[in-house]
């Protein structure tokens, strides 16, 4: 028994449902991996925009740069609040579990650190960072065209 049949299933063709064929076909994957990357861009394209956006203001503005807690506290100051409880109390190892007996050391040390630093290098880096995540995925896969008018 072959476990790729025909080029479009990685399952064993007798024991692999109807479904499972068309989830893991090539093209239904291809076109996924094209989407997850196309969001991607798009994020990044995004962060690109508003980095653009706060060095102009950086350049034409004599006040200092913007920082990026600054921001998040003029947008939505609660879920600033809400954001450090929650990240001190569920997500932070020493938080969550009390019996390994240290500090909490991921917001203070590390997010609020980052929240000082300004919104243009911040923004920056997100969008660099999600584009070489968007070079990770393969590109969508495309039939070629044949443009032979002879063989019509």
């Amino acid at each position: 028994m072959r476990l790729f049949s025909s080029g479009s299933s990685v399952f064993p063709v007798p024991f692999a449902p109807a479904f499972l064929k068309a989830v893991a076909s090539r093209a239904i994957f291809g076109q996924t991996m094209a989407m997850v990357r196309l969001c991607l861009n798009l994020l990044a394209l995004f962060a690109i925009i508003i980095a653009a956006g706060l060095m102009w203001q950086d350049f034409v503005s004599d006040k200092p740069s913007v920082l990026l807690g600054q921001i998040w506290f003029e947008i939505a100051p609660q879920s600033l609040q809400v954001s450090e409880a929650i990240i001190e109390r569920y997500i932070d190892p020493c938080g969550l579990v009390p019996a390994l007996g240290c500090a909490p050391f991921l917001w203070h040390p590390v997010i609020a650190t980052i929240l000082q630093w300004p919104a243009v290098l911040c923004f920056s880096v997100l969008a660099v960072g999600l584009n070489l995540l968007a070079r990770l995925f393969p590109r969508g896969y495309r039939k070629r065209r044949n443009l032979n008018r002879d063989s019509f």
